[in-house]
């Protein structure tokens, strides 16, 4: 009955584009409060899936997409595109320190005014009030209005890359999220070191990390002292990957370990139990094998949903192709050749390339738009 209800707040466009299969994929999200790990095969429909579970807690609070820089502008289209109430000044894509700032700010106060509110709770009747009574709340509802309108002009959702999610970490922190998107959450992959917390990961991953599940009380005495006590931005995080684990068991640890915290144990504990740890002869932690398959995949089956497109291949549509056109500078545009030059020895000189490898005729551009570097 929480899941039904919760599949109503999806708008009406996004349910009705579902698969059934994406529809499974949403209702085991639910069931899982909103803390989950996509991993279905490329192709199979993540985003949307992803979309879903956000916007089923939007009047928890704001949404945020932490995705690859590359991937931005590709998810504030599927935003604009399957949440119809989202107006331009309702989604801010983090550009830079400067740019995303000052409304990361703004947010930070509309959600405190808004929680303000909701605790208050003022009473509109106002009855058996004097007239000092009287004029007091009219003051208050006026402020309440104005405060009203304030928070529907902030963003309720923010897109941003994983080097700017660290970045603005602070101004991300002081928000109380509704949901949390990581995109590609293969990123956030594990390192074998065993000492260090999470300052043995990448300062990205471990700012990240702390972010969607806090900090662990077990690495207080190695964390630096800033980043100890940290609370979760969510309760909500979805993570999304077609290649959760790209050549090993371990490298699943901090994602599973952030959706459930201690649901695989410490990473000692792990590394034992579920790869194939053994020290070499300099002493490194080789992580590389597995064991123990089946009791793993049980684990994982409490956050995790995969699907190939195997599985699903009757409820899929026709494929469908798309040109992506990128913005090519000349600097990549002289790399590229030069690569060519160095892995093919290529001679293009009869199409008209000069000595230093850029294009000046229109055979050299036909030839590069063959391959890929310049637009059609």
């Amino acid at each position: 009955e929480e899941v039904d209800d919760a599949m109503r707040k999806i708008p009406s466009r996004l349910k009705r584009a579902l698969f059934p299969f994406q529809e499974a994929g949403v209702r085991f999200g639910l069931k899982r409060r909103g803390r989950c790990l996509i991993g279905d095969q490329m192709g199979v429909g993540k985003t949307l899936q992803a979309l879903a579970l956000g916007s089923c807690y939007l009047d928890e609070g704001p949404l945020l997409v932490i995705a690859p820089k590359s991937m931005r502008l590709t998810w504030a289209r599927e935003l604009e595109r399957w949440l119809p109430d989202l107006r331009p000044k309702n989604l801010l894509v983090c550009d830079s320190q400067n740019q995303a700032t000052a409304p990361l700010r703004l947010m930070a106060r509309a959600m405190r005014i808004r929680d303000e509110l909701r605790r208050s709770r003022i009473d509109d009747d106002g009855d058996d009030e004097d007239d000092v009574g009287g004029s007091t709340d009219a003051i208050a509802r006026m402020e309440a209005a104005q405060a009203a309108r304030e928070i529907l002009d902030q963003p309720r959702v923010v897109v941003v890359a994983y080097k700017m999610c660290q970045l603005l970490s602070a101004h991300i922190r002081s928000i109380r999220w509704g949901a949390v998107i990581v995109d590609e959450s293969h990123t956030l992959r594990t390192t074998p070191s065993l000492s260090g917390g999470d300052g043995c990961e990448s300062e990205q991953t471990a700012t990240i990390l702390r972010m969607i599940r806090g900090s662990k009380p077990e690495y207080a005495r190695v964390d630096p002292p800033e980043t100890r006590g940290w609370r979760p931005i969510s309760d909500r995080v979805v993570l999304c990957s077609g290649t959760p684990s790209l050549t090993k068991p371990f490298d699943m640890y901090n994602q599973i370990d952030a959706l459930r915290l201690g649901l695989l144990g410490d990473k000692k504990t792990f590394m034992h139990a579920y790869c194939d740890f053994h020290q070499n002869r300099f002493g490194h932690h080789n992580v590389r094998g597995g064991k123990r398959f089946a009791e793993y995949q049980v684990l994982l089956r409490n956050v995790m949903i995969r699907r190939l497109k195997s599985d699903v291949a009757n409820d899929l549509p026709a494929k469908r192709r798309d040109k992506v056109y990128v913005d090519v500078t000349k600097d990549d545009m002289s790399a590229a050749w030069r690569h060519i030059g160095e892995q093919g020895r290529v001679n293009l000189e009869d199409d008209g390339v000069d000595c230093e490898g850029e294009p000046n005729s229109a055979g050299s551009i036909a030839k590069m738009q063959a391959i890929g570097l310049a637009r059609s």
